[in-house]
């Protein structure tokens, strides 16, 4: 009754609508079949628009949204050669593809909306996408954020929406939904689409042995070389070129390496890349790496034991101390809050349980500030419940909220006066919402403003966008690892992070070593500042550096989801969430000597 495919005396304006498309695009080779419409409903009128698309191109084929916007239902139109429904997430695909009553390829119409930090679990969807023919991908939502400059009131650059523009009448869609930004610099999430969309990919079999896949649909890998690398603590070992082997649309071939004999000590890692050679791929440069793999060969040994003895505990009303080679770690007897220092300089302080993020453009969208709002809470408030102390320790006991759960803080003492930091947390409630995130937050003066890290890199990652970034050493200001996204929000994180420092342009600083991978994220402003505020009060440009900068150092952070970015099918996959129970981790504070 109310859609107008169904109105007779809309039929001319729908048949119009299509015919003109296609007189007017049919020339170009780009276009690869044609669509009767997004997100337009359904009926007679764009079964008669398709016939004549039909009788006057036979050679392209008809894709057609139809029924998928209006139904839980899988719904291919008849008429169309391409079912395209929008925003299915794994499990519906999946479905549709094992169903033999679909005959038609799903090629999405809409899909992964990558909404500000988001593009969360892309790999997963290309496993399932990859093991089912009749699925053939879709169009990612989408390429490039629709912001413009514009300038605050303090004359400050910023990405500007419909709303900032003109808040009477403005669009109040917040509209940096690309994988590029409006100027076309690559948001992280870009390298992870380059990755799980590269023409070839790596393999490697429970014996070791590696294989080439040619995940093209015409051409062979001879516009590829390969090259191989081992690197032992992330430091090169050995390097060389790597012969591409023929192998033709669609095969696997095994390759032959020949590496070097592996040294006593380190973790390490085997990395292939493909390149392109100068003039093989129109339009990319010789030399552009267009796939990886990474292979661990040998993992890193545990974190060794500190070394005991000649350590100092002192107390005073306010404080309790330990204190060796120089170094001293403080708690406060009121706030059970921390400083670490070096030679009276304080390297780290705080050292507060941390459950919160700024919130994703999906969480907002979710309504993760409400449903989650009990991990804020005991992100800000907790209670102290008692400081125990032993030679070399200091435990803090802390309450999260009324029987919320429990955090306890263990600091050791070696006598180098290197520190392990040992976090258990136990939650109390069985009805508590799945926690964004698990670690410790500090701070640190802004002179410790260099960066260097051993994990995934250089840009930022999460627990499911992190296959596109390689594991290895990287470096770089602190001022420069947030991404600035249109709407503050979370940024800049690292993951399965073996050790990181900050340092002063003198060496002066503190290094952190994980007894197991960490998530660790070091930005330089109060963390607070990304978390939400009311629209169009908090711009880019209000994200800058600032007073104390940021360390947190977690044992995980829940992923970005974005299968869709408004409902709770938007949400991390399950298996990228943190569980509600137990969880303890440690790692090591070693302080860096100032140089002379």
């Amino acid at each position: 009754s109310v859609q107008l495919g169904y109105k007779p005396h809309w039929a001319a304006a729908h048949l119009d609508r299509v015919s003109r498309m296609v007189e007017r695009d049919k020339n170009h080779p780009s276009i690869i079949f044609w669509s009767l419409g997004n997100e337009t409903g359904v009926g007679p009128n764009f079964e008669a628009a398709a016939k004549w698309v039909r009788q006057n191109d036979p050679t392209r084929l008809i894709s057609f949204l139809g029924y998928s916007a209006l139904t839980e239902d899988h719904r291919p139109n008849a008429y169309v050669d391409i079912y395209a429904p929008m925003y299915d997430d794994i499990d519906r695909m999946r479905d549709y593809a094992e169903n033999p009553q679909f005959t038609q390829p799903m090629i999405q119409t809409e899909y992964a909306h990558a909404m500000g930090n988001s593009l969360g679990n892309f790999a997963d969807y290309w496993e399932t996408i990859r093991a089912h023919k009749k699925l053939q991908g879709g169009f990612v939502w989408d390429w490039v954020d629709q912001y413009v400059y514009a300038k605050d009131s303090a004359g400050r650059t910023y990405w500007a929406s419909g709303f900032d523009l003109n808040p009477k009448r403005g669009d109040n869609s917040v509209v940096g939904d690309g994988i590029v930004q409006a100027d076309r610099t690559p948001d992280p999430e870009y390298y992870e689409l380059r990755h799980v969309q590269a023409p070839l990919t790596f393999s490697q079999d429970p014996a070791g042995n590696v294989s080439v896949h040619n995940r093209q649909d015409v051409s062979d890998l001879s516009g590829y070389a390969l090259r191989w690398e081992v690197t032992i603590d992330g430091h090169r070992l050995a390097d060389g070129p790597l012969a591409t082997p023929v192998v033709k649309a669609g095969e696997t071939k095994p390759l032959a390496l020949n590496l070097p004999d592996l040294p006593a000590n380190g973790e390490a890692i085997l990395t292939l890349r493909a390149v392109a050679h100068e003039g093989a791929i129109k339009g990319v440069p010789g030399g552009t790496e267009l796939a990886f793999g990474q292979f661990i060969l040998r993992p890193a040994k545990p974190l060794p034991s500190l070394t005991a003895g000649g350590v100092q505990l002192l107390r005073t009303n306010e404080v309790l101390s330990l204190r060796a080679a120089a170094r001293q770690l403080t708690v406060d007897l009121r706030t059970g809050q921390m400083r670490y220092e070096q030679g009276g300089r304080r390297l780290l302080s705080g050292g507060t349980p941390n459950f919160w993020r700024g919130l994703t453009d999906n969480d907002v969208g979710i309504g993760l500030a409400k449903s989650h709002a009990d991990w804020k809470h005991y992100s800000t408030t907790r209670r102290l419940l008692d400081i125990d102390s032993a030679v070399d320790r200091i435990k803090v006991r802390y309450a999260l909220g009324e029987g919320g759960g429990r955090f306890d803080i263990t600091y050791q003492m070696a006598a180098d006066g290197q520190v392990d930091v040992t976090a258990d947390f136990v939650p109390l409630k069985d009805d508590l919402p799945d926690p964004l995130r698990v670690g410790l937050r500090f701070d640190f003066d802004a002179a410790l403003d260099e960066l260097n890290w051993y994990g995934r890199g250089p840009w930022e990652t999460y627990a499911d966008r992190k296959t596109g970034a390689q594991l290895g050493l990287y470096s770089g200001s602190v001022r420069a690892q947030y991404h600035d996204y249109a709407r503050p929000q979370e940024s800049g994180n690292k993951t399965d992070v073996r050790w990181l420092s900050l340092a002063d342009a003198a060496g002066f600083g503190v290094r952190v070593s994980g007894a197991q991978p960490l998530s660790v994220n070091a930005l330089p402003f109060p963390y607070e500042d990304l978390y939400m505020r009311p629209q169009g009060t908090w711009k880019s440009s209000d994200i800058a550096p600032r007073g104390d900068g940021s360390l947190l150092v977690d044992i995980a952070q829940a992923g970005v989801g974005g299968d869709t970015g408004w409902n709770s099918i938007g949400r991390p996959l399950v298996k990228y969430r943190i569980p509600l129970q137990p969880i303890s981790y440690r790692f090591r504070l070693t302080a860096t000597e100032k140089t002379n």
